[in-house]
């Protein structure tokens, strides 16, 4: 019998990204509502995209415009581009509008995220999209557990934020308004929320997926430092590493808040990834 394969995913990282970004799983998925699409959906929009990410792998010139337009933009920014690249070459989708802002009597009420008409089923529709990673302090069961690097960066203000503003934006009577001055009427919601958890997951909130994906948290007093450990750098968070991603790993700036997320390598693949964080993380202030 033969060996299992050890060769190294070579495909440029900008491709890996925008597979992770439409097909991994979804972070949220709150039991009944639609608006959240689910892992099928995902896997189904990277299988229809297949052609058009073959053709970018095999084009080193075309992934290196595409990864110098886009890398220097923060992580949320970084992931709506990939969300618009992929859009831009489905032959489903279309782009009507992006970060479209709402105003009212002089002041910004929000903006849209993404305005999109689905060709297959001729409909107008308002996404709202999130990339987001956070980390346990408290029962895992409860969305109120779940602190970002900064701890002001909470899981379930994120959610009702979504729920709240975000989403209901087409349907306050300023967002119609902005909506139906180009014509468009909003036939279906889209949230689409991608990101990991790291913690112990002895239980997931009822509003998380519970396939979602996972990593390690440990205390700076408690993590056994390991010689394939690397440091990420934040436009690193999204898909698996292999080992030539990171040309210099540098701690230092690596560090968010105090907090250092790791990679551990063996075979210069990704087998695991995790946070280190202060040993006085949980004693902070959550609004700090």
């Amino acid at each position: 019998m033969p060996a299992p394969s050890t060769a190294v995913d070579l495909t440029a990282r900008i491709v890996r990204d925008i597979e992770w970004v439409v097909g991994s799983q979804p972070l949220l998925l709150p039991p009944g509502d639609e608006r959240f699409p689910s892992a099928e959906w995902f896997t189904q929009q990277l299988a229809e995209l297949e052609p058009q990410l073959q053709a970018l792998k095999a084009d080193p010139a075309a992934c290196e415009t595409l990864e110098s337009s886009i890398t220097p933009l923060r992580l949320g920014g970084y992931f709506e581009q990939l969300i618009l690249w992929w859009l831009d070459n489905s032959e489903n989708y279309e782009v009507l509008a992006h970060n479209l802002q709402v105003n009212s009597q002089g002041r910004t009420l929000g903006a849209f995220d993404l305005i999109v008409k689905n060709h297959l089923e001729n409909t107008t529709e308002h996404w709202e999209l999130a990339c987001k990673f956070y980390l346990q302090d408290g029962d895992s069961s409860k969305i109120e557990s779940w602190f970002g690097p900064a701890r002001k960066d909470k899981l379930v203000e994120k959610y009702q934020h979504l729920l709240n503003h975000q989403i209901a934006l087409s349907q306050h009577p300023d967002g119609f308004k902005k909506l139906a001055e180009q014509g468009w009427e909003v036939d279906r919601h889209r949230i689409i929320v991608k990101g990991r958890l790291f913690g112990d997951f002895a239980r997931l909130p009822d509003e998380v997926n519970p396939d979602c994906l996972k990593g390690w948290l440990s205390t700076a007093n408690q993590y056994q430092s390991r010689e394939n450990d690397l440091p990420l750098q934040r436009q690193h968070w999204m898909s698996p590493i292999i080992a030539g991603d990171i040309a210099a790993p540098n701690a230092d700036t690596a560090h968010r808040h105090g907090c250092l997320c790791l990679v551990q390598i063996e075979g210069e693949r990704e087998i695991s990834r995790g946070f280190v964080v202060p040993d006085d993380w949980t004693q902070q202030s959550k609004s700090n």
